[in-house]
């Protein structure tokens, strides 16, 4: 569902993607990669380690009726030289990892990149790196999702500050 929320956000702020290389890290069903095909982005690549996730991608991206790239190379730390924007959904898990993801996430918008993150409030995304983001929108869950996702009741989109 958290993916979902970056759909709905560029759904509703088609800028930030438009005529844009738009890589979807961690693309879980493709919403966010379908989302961005949909609102006209240049080029757009879904990114996932899990097979199955960019299978469920492949496979979504059909019935939406857009054309986008897969890829299950592990893209955490490459430069990622050809990309505008950047779209990381519920990555978040572990203070470990969250290191490894800001390190790398600093370093594209270093380089001018654009980094948006749709987080459920994971205790990765602490109160220290999120003063390090601009908070663009705040979603509600449906009750039902609340249940099916261990009682996040809402989720958010940031832009990680340049």
């Amino acid at each position: 569902v958290f993916d979902l929320i970056i759909f709905r956000y560029i759904l509703d702020n088609n800028d930030l993607v438009k005529n844009r290389k738009v890589l979807d890290v961690g693309c879980g069903c493709g919403a966010g990669s379908i989302a961005a095909a949909k609102m006209k982005a240049k080029r757009v690549v879904a990114n996932d380690i899990d097979e199955y996730a960019v299978t469920a991608t492949k496979m979504n991206a059909e019935l939406n009726d857009v054309t986008i790239e897969t890829s299950t190379e592990n893209l955490v730390g490459d430069p990622c030289g050809e990309f505008d924007t950047i779209l990381i959904g519920d990555m978040f898990y572990d203070e470990e990892f969250a290191n490894i993801l800001f390190e790398w996430l600093h370093r594209l918008t270093a380089e001018g990149k654009t980094v948006l993150i749709g987080d459920p409030g994971r205790h990765g995304l602490t109160t220290k790196r999120q003063g390090a983001m601009t908070l663009l929108a705040r979603y509600q869950l449906p009750p039902h999702s609340c249940m099916e996702n261990h009682g996040f009741t809402h989720t958010t989109v940031w832009q990680l500050n340049k």
